[in-house]
C-alpha cells in the first residue's frame, strides 16, 4: 500500500508548524504598530468577522504551494 497519504499529512503538519509561529509574530508586531499608528480608522483586524476565513486561506495557500512545489520538483523529465 502507498505511503503517499501519510506523507502528505506529514508534510502538511511540517508546513503548519513552520508557518504558525511566523504568523503569530507578525500578528503581534502589526497589532502593536496599528495600535500606535493606525492608517485606517475603525475596528482592529482581530475583531473582524472575516478573520477565521483569512487564516484558513493563508494556511491553505502555504500548504498547497508546498505540495505543488514537491509534486512539480519530483516529476520525471522526458
Amino acid at each position: 500500500m502507498s505511503n503517499l497519504p501519510l506523507e502528505i499529512v506529514e508534510m502538511f503538519g511540517q508546513t503548519i508548524a513552520k508557518v504558525v509561529p511566523i504568523t503569530i509574530v507578525l500578528a503581534i508586531v502589526f497589532s502593536v504598530l496599528s495600535y500606535f499608528w493606525a492608517c485606517n480608522p475603525g475596528a482592529p483586524w482581530w475583531r473582524k468577522r472575516e478573520l477565521v476565513t483569512d487564516i484558513c486561506y493563508c494556511e491553505l495557500g502555504y500548504s498547497c504551494s508546498a505540495l505543488a512545489w514537491c509534486s512539480i520538483s519530483t516529476m520525471p523529465m522526458h
